[in-house]
């Protein structure tokens, strides 16, 4: 059994993710004029919403302060705003959100084996959360390869 700290530790992780799709997916919907891209942005901005308030609720029953703002540590979501800068194409919002997802996948996937230990509600709540997101990740895929052949 990991000690609660740990735990705390992967929840805030995963608490900073959730604040960065949130974040990106606003700046995503401001960015587009599409009416479909913007519905599904900020669905997966209030998706995180959902899923930061469900590991918050964890962090505090595991006697741990939730993270309530984004650390230094965000380098990879920060990485990829500095490389793909967003413009109103359709497309570019979508590889923008694209890549995003995929770094939240890549934080899940870590979160996923550090859980190991962990009490199992715990570990269904991440399995469940990055199901979700993998879910997104695959829309998004959707969308842009319809934009792709049109």
């Amino acid at each position: 059994m990991k000690t609660a700290y740990e735990i705390v530790t992967v929840l805030n992780n995963l608490i900073e993710t959730n604040l960065y799709r949130i974040s990106n997916y606003e700046k995503a919907a401001a960015e587009t004029d599409d009416p479909e891209i913007k519905d599904l942005c900020n669905s997966f901005a209030s998706q995180s919403r959902g899923f930061k308030t469900q590991l918050e609720q964890l962090v505090r029953e595991y006697n741990g302060r939730p993270l309530d703002g984004i650390s230094v540590k965000g380098a990879i979501f920060r990485d990829k705003e500095i490389n793909h800068p967003l413009s109103d194409a359709k497309k570019s919002v979508l590889s923008f959100c694209e890549s995003r997802e995929d770094a939240a996948l890549e934080n899940y996937k870590h979160a996923k084996i550090d859980s190991l230990g962990f009490p199992a509600r715990v570990v269904s709540i991440i399995l469940n959360q990055n199901s979700e997101i993998t879910r997104a990740a695959e829309r998004l895929r959707f969308f842009r390869n319809v934009l792709a052949v049109h």
